[in-house]
């Protein structure tokens, strides 16, 4: 990272974009979304970074944060997505570099202009057709200011099964010693549970974890109800960053992942990086023929089908 071209003030909110290296698709599942978050999160205590908001989405993420120097900034930015590429490529059984060198970032001086990013960041999934409220989407985090189990029912250890018992107590354990969730701890914690007890989980996880600033956000505002009607009234824009964008719809990608699973593909996205390049052009063919709602990029996306 080339600090002396990167715009830096101070205690600022900067504006932070980062894409996968080939423009393919990152977060497939729940588990990519839960890995990350929890590393990032603890990445941020550990450089005493300010988060105002983590957007993961399909091939990238945005993320608002404010550090003090631009050394805070910038080894934090080096340290999070490494440790993920690491836990990702390592579970994936894949190699090579998973986001790109570069990313690009933006200072955000004013409330003014903080307000709009945050409108914009948090809107990403709105845009993309993956929920009509930027509080329905669990992976904008965004409900988990006004609620910890905000898609669930409230987690009770006198009426939970052991195997959730153990989940719970093993989660608070990890996190007391500061560490994040890897692939192999939450498929092993997932595992025996049903399916209401795994998104209480998701959510135990998520709230224990989050390190984002709820109070600082609401601050802009004055209170919940009213960010959340300023940002489902405006998307918010980002006119400092270069961002590859399209009107798609994002849902089309857990329907390829479903097409796969049916076609006895059960490790997606394993799989798709285990497929020669001629599989994945032959695989190509049928998606798009099934899912005909898909943009042609977005198959070659989901695939890693090089542009």
């Amino acid at each position: 990272m080339k600090n002396r071209r990167r715009k830096f003030y101070p205690g600022t909110l900067q504006h932070i974009y980062q894409q996968s290296a080939d423009k393919g698709v990152i977060f497939y599942s729940d588990l990519d979304f839960l890995v990350f978050f929890t590393i990032v999160c603890s990445v941020a205590l550990e450089y005493d970074i300010k988060l105002a908001a983590v957007v993961p989405m399909a091939d990238h993420f945005h993320e608002l944060s404010i550090a003090e120097t631009l050394k805070e900034l910038s080894r934090f930015h080096m340290h999070y997505p490494s440790v993920f590429a690491l836990e990702y490529n390592r579970h994936y059984g894949r190699a090579g570099r998973l986001l790109k060198k570069s990313f690009g970032s933006a200072p955000k001086v004013g409330n003014k202009a903080v307000r709009t990013i945050l409108a914009y960041d948090y809107n990403n999934p709105t845009e993309r057709k993956l929920c009509t409220r930027a509080e329905d989407w669990r992976w904008t985090f965004l409900a988990y200011a006004d609620s910890p189990f905000p898609f669930s029912r409230p987690y009770n250890p006198k009426g939970a099964r052991a195997c959730m018992r153990r989940a719970v107590t093993e989660i608070k354990a990890i996190h007391r010693s500061k560490g994040f969730l890897n692939y192999a701890i939450l498929e092993r914690l997932f595992a025996p549970l049903d399916d209401g007890e795994r998104e209480q989980l998701k959510d135990l996880i998520i709230s224990t974890w989050t390190v984002i600033d709820y109070e600082y956000v609401i601050s802009l505002y004055g209170d919940y109800q009213t960010m959340l009607t300023a940002f489902n009234s405006n998307t918010g824009a980002e006119f400092d960053i270069k961002e590859e964008w399209g009107n798609y719809d994002d849902r089309v990608y857990s329907r390829m992942s479903a097409i796969m699973q049916a076609d006895g593909i059960l490790h997606v996205p394993a799989a798709i990086f285990k497929m020669s390049g001629a599989a994945r052009r032959k695989y190509a063919s049928r998606l798009l023929a099934m899912v005909p709602e898909a943009h042609p990029k977005q198959v070659a996306k989901f695939l890693h089908l090089l542009f």
